[in-house]
């Protein structure tokens, strides 16, 4: 078998460039996520305009308790913000005062900031948000986003922000009530002496067509990219050593593909990380 002469440590080598590209690879593969899991989103409950459910079965965000149910009596009331304006905010039923009708967030004196006929949650955010559109208008109709952060020693504390940009009030709900309240589990069911029978889940629909079972856990990119890596590996061990081991004539370990380089392997990788220690040192 030809030996191959170790070289000394050089930035342009095609070996130290193996190298580096290799080490590279491996870096990215260990960094990749092996699953992206998105954050779930929250549906309006039918009729309400402060409670939501996860649709991933997680639980309900509901500000129901903090929410008046006398008429025309916001729960919050007097909240301070810029240029001395005062609100008043009362999430599930709406209210009317001096200068709002039928509001959810009433700039007092002055105009509705948002009404219950335009909510949407939006728990991608973090933290989520709720919005409620559809107020006076002013350069459109005005809305008010209102920031959930979740506090379970806060029972409720609303600040004003910003109005930014105009017709668009920036507030903070913070409150125990702002958190997702996962569902109450069911009691078990008596343990019966007779296990009932499994049921064959059906295969094809009622027009014989077959049913697609939707998989649980997809194979994620990173899981993908692992898989074709190890193909690479196993596919360079059997050509290389096929080709030593009949055109070359070489035996045992003689006969893996490139044995003095993968033999210079750890050396040049400790060396490599040396030179980086050493640079990052000086910094």
């Amino acid at each position: 078998m030809p030996y191959w002469p170790a070289r000394p440590f050089n930035g342009g080598t095609v070996e130290v460039r193996v190298v580096l590209l290799i080490y590279t690879l491996l870096l990215l593969l260990a960094a990749m996520p092996r699953s992206v899991k998105a954050a779930a989103k929250c549906d309006l409950q039918k009729g309400s305009s402060c409670i939501c459910q996860m649709e991933d079965g997680s639980g309900t965000i509901d500000l129901s308790a903090i929410s008046s149910t006398t008429k025309d009596k916001p729960y919050f009331s007097g909240i301070k913000g810029p240029k001395n304006y005062l609100y008043s905010f009362n999430p599930c039923m709406p209210f009317s005062e001096k200068g709002c009708n039928n509001a959810i967030i009433c700039q007092q004196d002055h105009a509705c900031c948002g009404r219950n006929t335009a909510v949407a949650f939006d728990t991608t955010k973090n933290p989520p948000t709720l919005t409620y559109g559809n107020g006076d208008n002013f350069h459109g109709p005005r809305q008010s986003i209102f920031q959930l952060k979740c506090d379970e020693g806060q029972d409720h504390q609303l600040v004003m922000n910003k109005e930014d940009p105009s017709g668009h009030y920036q507030f903070t709900l913070t409150s125990k009530h702002a958190c997702i309240t996962k569902p109450t589990q069911p009691p078990p069911p008596p343990a019966t002496t007779q296990a009932k029978p499994t049921e064959p889940q059906p295969t094809h629909g009622p027009t014989g067509q077959p049913y697609h079972h939707k998989e649980d856990n997809p194979i994620s990119l990173g899981t993908i990219l692992d898989i074709c890596a190890l193909m690479l590996v196993i596919t360079y061990l059997i050509a290389g050593t096929s080709f030593m081991y009949f055109r070359r004539g070489e035996r045992g370990k003689d006969a893996l593909p490139n044995l003095a380089f993968w033999m210079m392997l750890p050396g040049l990788v400790k060396v490599r990380n040396s030179a980086v220690c050493s640079v990052c040192s000086m910094c």
